[in-house]
């Protein structure tokens, strides 16, 4: 990876995954520049994930959709952005595991959302299902 200030090569001077977002954090160091930076690998889940949709179409997964959907059965709280956003990484955290073929039905990511909401505000489950569910 290239330096953003100067634009020379970098290397990696630490690295940890992180397990439960699938990515991995590295502090990289400019080898002409000596800046140090932090950097954040993930998957690119726009282009390697695909929702089946209860009409049997086809789209390819939009995390911010998924933020959305949370952020509003969270609209009772203070702090619900901040909240949606760490609901959000925990659900795509769960999906990563469990998809295959890339291919991850609505139905499993409207339950895995309940799943991850029950354990942190039962009424925001009452609101998600409310929209959500059938």
């Amino acid at each position: 990876m290239d330096c953003y200030l100067c634009g020379h090569k970098t290397r990696v001077v630490n690295s940890r995954p992180q397990s439960r977002l699938n990515q991995v954090w590295r502090r990289r160091l400019c080898s002409n520049c000596k800046y140090i930076f932090t950097s954040v690998e993930k998957i690119d889940l726009e282009r390697s994930l695909s929702v089946r949709s209860k009409t049997g179409s086809i789209d390819p997964f939009v995390r911010e959709k998924l933020l959305i959907s949370i952020n509003a059965s969270l609209g009772h709280r203070k702090n619900h952005l901040n909240e949606a956003i760490a609901i959000t990484d925990t659900v795509i955290g769960k999906l990563q595991k469990k998809y295959n073929n890339a291919l991850i039905d609505t139905a499993y990511i409207i339950e895995s959302v309940k799943e991850v909401l029950v354990n942190f505000d039962k009424t925001a489950v009452i609101y998600y299902d409310a929209y959500y569910s059938n």
